[in-house]
């Protein structure tokens, strides 16, 4: 193996200078951390709306912490600050169609991996309290 790898490296090397100067790039491994299925995050209140704008200057930081990227489907969705009834205040995406004002009480579910779209991710959910997420 080390003798390949030396005659490899020395062709790229003693070689041709375009192909000393072709870029190789591996592909991207994926690297999302998200189960497989949604979790329940227990219950929660809203607290207030994020501003839109807001939501979408945060977007590749979301993605970064999750290894991924968000859905299509859900970019755009409306999100709501909802402190849960562990007393932790964090940021949840509303279904579309769903409306919430402050005071509502709301179920909420982890994110987890997207069918739809290779290695991409469906946000946390707040979700009608009794009713399934879209």
């Amino acid at each position: 193996m080390k003798t390949v790898l030396t005659i490899t490296l020395s062709a790229l090397v003693l070689g041709d200078p375009a192909l000393a100067q072709t870029e190789i790039q591996a592909p991207a491994a994926c690297a999302l951390r998200e189960p497989d299925a949604p979790r329940p995050r227990g219950l929660g209140t809203v607290i207030g709306l994020q501003d839109p704008a807001v939501a979408r200057a945060n977007i590749l930081y979301r993605e970064a912490q999750r290894g991924g990227a968000i859905d299509p489907r859900y970019l755009n969705d409306l999100r709501a600050a909802v402190q849960q009834d562990n007393g932790v205040v964090d940021n949840f995406d509303v279904p579309p169609g769903m409306t919430v004002h402050a005071g509502d009480r709301v179920r909420l579910q982890g994110s987890y991996r997207s069918s739809a779209s290779t290695c991409s991710y469906i946000p946390h959910m707040a979700i009608p309290n009794g009713g399934p997420a879209a």
